[in-house]
């Protein structure tokens, strides 16, 4: 799909950043709206924002702020991520995420086995971090 090798931790923090920015993208940079499409997927989240239901998961056309699908796993996942955000977000520029990518690189794993447990970290910690970033600099 964005062509990268998942099992290559380089390209698939790269891959990541790409995603999260065609989703800034498409949500006109909505921090929450991106978390709700990266966790419940984008076509849901358009329905929860048109009350559509394209992806057969808004069957009562329901509209909900930023689209937030009325999933509990969604729900807390964003909630989850913004108040990560919140308790980090002075301490966020991009300096300080392209040292912290640098240091995760110099302590990654030998061998892609040894990456695998470590995918759900490297998305919530960098892509929250990412998504941060690119909507400060998408809105300045």
């Amino acid at each position: 799909m964005l062509g990268v090798n998942p099992r290559d931790p380089a390209q698939n923090i790269h891959g990541g950043v790409l995603y999260l920015s065609s989703l800034l993208g498409r949500f006109a940079g909505n921090v929450a709206s991106v978390l709700a499409a990266y966790d419940a997927g984008p076509t849901v989240v358009s329905d929860y924002l048109a009350g559509t239901n394209k992806s057969g998961k808004n069957p009562g056309r329901r509209v909900t702020p930023s689209g937030i699908p009325p999933f509990s796993e969604t729900q807390n996942y964003v909630a989850k991520i913004l108040a990560g955000l919140a308790q980090y977000q002075p301490a966020v520029t991009p300096a300080s995420v392209a040292n912290g990518v640098t240091q995760f690189f110099q302590a990654a794993p030998a061998t892609a086995d040894d990456v695998a447990p470590m995918f759900k970290w490297i998305l919530l910690t960098v892509g929250a971090i990412g998504v941060y970033w690119l909507a400060s600099e998408l809105s300045d």
